[in-house]
């Protein structure tokens, strides 16, 4: 097995649409600008940060993987689950510290289990004693950016900190397709300053590189060679986000190829059939069934750690499971008040979660609705007195991008066009009447307005003009690196509803620093939410209403929130 790999993920979806990211951003004037100043809130913690690793011995180690991977990634999982290693998650819980009680104990960390050092292209990567020749690899596994920026000292949390005193509400955080543990670090830090005990995560079945074999009680890494292991990570990454696609094609068109956004195959040498419809959206269903059981296991282990220290240590011991952070969390999580947020993928897991999981309070998700054909679990029920498909039935945020090329791409042209062009009609894929208008300015993802539709507790629509798909996750280089005035430049992935010329949202100058502006916009929507549907705060709700974005924010719908 070659140890080289391609660029990062990041790197490679971006490939030939680099005039798309990173452009300054031209919606929000000066007024608004001036307001901003009062959008960010002051941390009311010093954060502390923590390693975990979630096993769920009732579970095989990749359940999704073993129906949909290739051959040999099967036959790896055979030996994987002969060796007795369970279903594993890997997290950072970020939570508040008191500030000066304790923090210079730690140390800042940023990432899972150490930081990597600074490196040349070539050089080897040290993490926790691995040895990875290639950098390419170490940035995709365990970081968003890579060394560098890592060891600049983007984050701010201090490792194994003290807990502040109370009890904090729990958020967990749920990457996208190929996504890793950083894509939600900064809001993640920003909300435990805010007062949360925040979870994110790497996923089993399709995330970049989940650093899983730094278990120390993963059976089957235990006597492996460092070859063995990085072999074994590169095999994850290689049937990680790419799995999704190949089946796409696979199932909706009788196609077995490469395939890209950029190197689509002629829709003459494709068969679409309804049955194949099917069988995409099941592909689907059966990946959020696992990504929601494991949001139910971070949950519940979270529940153990708030336990008085012996009784989580004999109820992990029970599950087979050793657990070093016991006693650390005591009496310090609000398990009465959950919620659930992601991104893409995570941001349909999170809609599924609050659907199906009692412990939830509440859902957020950006830039992606959950696809009626997709839902989990043979699908929410239908509502009986309305008579349609019901949906999330707690309350609901919704944040979509104007400009997302990602989403347009999946669900306009894979799931839409191309079928169209290939024979097929797209209403195989989309069921349901509001899941299939062509995107406007008004509506620029109609699966995700759809699935707003079907939410049924206080909901709010809101859309972030002139903004990307993974613009308020970390996992854009252009995030941390004020400037990029890049012009946008029309491509064939353009969403057709984008002004030409048009611009992504970047950086701004609030008259005195630079500041990302999706960032900035994100914490805010994030903190008034969760203050209001987790700790009943009143103010936040109505600064929801009340928003100092000018034109950058649109509110396209709500229900419930204002007063």
């Amino acid at each position: 097995m070659t140890k080289s790999l391609p660029q990062s993920l990041h790197r490679r979806l971006m490939a030939g649409v680099a005039g798309l990211a990173f452009c300054a951003v031209g919606t929000v004037g000066a007024a608004a600008a001036d307001g901003l100043n009062n959008a960010e809130a002051e941390p009311k913690y010093a954060v502390g940060v923590a390693a975990n690793f979630v096993r769920d011995f009732s579970k095989p180690f990749d359940a999704w993987g073993r129906k949909y991977k290739s051959d040999e990634y099967r036959a790896w999982l055979d030996e994987v689950d002969a060796s007795g290693t369970p279903r594993t998650t890997v997290t950072r819980i970020y939570y508040p510290t008191a500030k000066g009680q304790g923090v210079a104990k730690g140390r800042a960390a940023t990432t899972v289990p150490s930081p990597l050092p600074a490196a040349a292209e070539g050089e080897q990567i040290s993490v926790a004693g691995l040895f990875l020749g290639d950098q390419d690899f170490a940035e995709m596994a365990f970081s968003t950016y890579g060394p560098q920026p890592v060891v600049e000292g983007i984050y701010q949390a201090y490792e194994n900190a003290p807990v502040a005193e109370g009890a904090f509400p729990l958020i967990v955080m749920v990457h996208g397709l190929g996504g890793s543990i950083h894509t939600w670090a900064s809001a993640a830090e920003y909300l435990a300053a805010q007062g949360y005990i925040v979870v994110t995560v790497a996923l089993t079945s399709e995330s970049g590189a989940s650093p899983v074999f730094h278990d120390p009680d993963s059976a089957w890494a235990k006597g492996k060679s460092l070859d063995e292991i990085i072999g074994a990570y590169q095999l994850r990454v290689a049937n990680s986000y790419s799995t999704v696609f190949a089946n796409f094609f696979k199932y909706l068109y009788q196609f077995e190829g490469p395939v890209s956004f950029e190197n689509m195959p002629d829709p003459s040498d494709l068969t679409p059939t309804p049955e194949g419809a099917l069988r995409s959206g099941q592909l689907m269903a059966d990946l959020f069934n696992q990504r929601v059981e494991d949001v139910a296991s971070v949950i519940a282990e979270m529940k153990f750690l708030n336990a008085p220290k012996t009784e989580c240590e004999v109820g992990l011991v029970q599950a087979g499971s050793s657990e070093p952070l016991c006693g650390m969390f005591t009496e310090h999580v609000d398990v009465e008040h959950v919620g659930v947020m992601g991104h893409s993928l995570g941001s349909m897991t999170a809609q599924a979660a609050a659907a199906f999981l009692g412990d939830v309070d509440t859902a957020v998700g950006f830039n992606n609705g959950m696809p009626r054909l997709w839902e989990p679990y043979g699908g929410i029920p239908c509502n009986p007195e309305e008579g349609r498909p019901a949906g999330v039935q707690k309350p609901f945020l919704q944040v979509i991008g104007s400009d997302d090329f990602f989403v347009h791409n999946v669900f306009r042209g894979i799931h839409g066009n191309l079928y169209r062009a290939a024979g097929g009609d797209p209403a195989d894929n989309y069921p349901l009447a509001d899941e299939q208008p062509w995107p406007t300015k008004d509506n620029p993802q109609p699966v995700a307005r759809s699935a707003f539709n079907r939410a049924t507790a206080e909901k709010m629509l809101v859309m972030f003009r002139d903004q990307g798909h993974g613009h308020t996750t970390d996992d854009q280089e252009g995030a941390f690196t004020p400037g990029h005035p890049l012009q946008g430049m029309r491509l064939p992935s353009t969403p057709d509803a984008a002004p030409e010329p048009y611009q992504i949202m970047g950086w701004i100058k609030d008259g005195k620093n630079d500041v990302y502006l999706p960032h900035l916009m994100r914490n805010y929507y994030l903190t008034n939410w969760f203050d209001w549907t987790l700790k009943g705060d009143e103010q936040a709700r109505a600064a929801l209403v009340n928003h100092p974005f000018d034109q950058g924010v649109q509110h396209l719908l709500e229900e419930g929130v204002s007063n």
